[in-house]
């Protein structure tokens, strides 16, 4: 079975996503997603540009809960293209 999850509609994370991301990893992303939910995000279809203003405000949410490397790693595997990279990674200090 290949099962899949989508976390705020911007997100596809399935049985090779869980390969890729560490544990730690795998946290942050849920953190993240969770963050979403928790400050009122509305939700983007998997086709939509991510909200780079809400993704870093996520971003900043999560990491208060997991570490920053964990977050770090997740980001840089997962980023839609090198400027999300660069922006989210600049929000978080690193």
């Amino acid at each position: 079975p290949n099962p899949q999850l989508w976390m705020s509609g911007e997100l596809k994370m399935n049985a090779q996503t869980f390969i890729v991301l560490t544990r730690e990893e795998t946290e942050a992303v849920i953190a993240h997603e969770l963050a979403h939910i928790i400050l009122g995000h509305i939700p983007k279809g998997p086709n939509e540009e991510p909200d780079m203003a809400e993704e870093k405000e996520a971003d900043k949410f999560a990491v208060r809960y997991v570490g920053r490397p964990a977050l770090i790693g997740a980001i840089e595997k997962l980023s839609r293209n090198e400027e999300e990279l660069r922006v989210r990674l600049k929000a978080i200090g690193s």
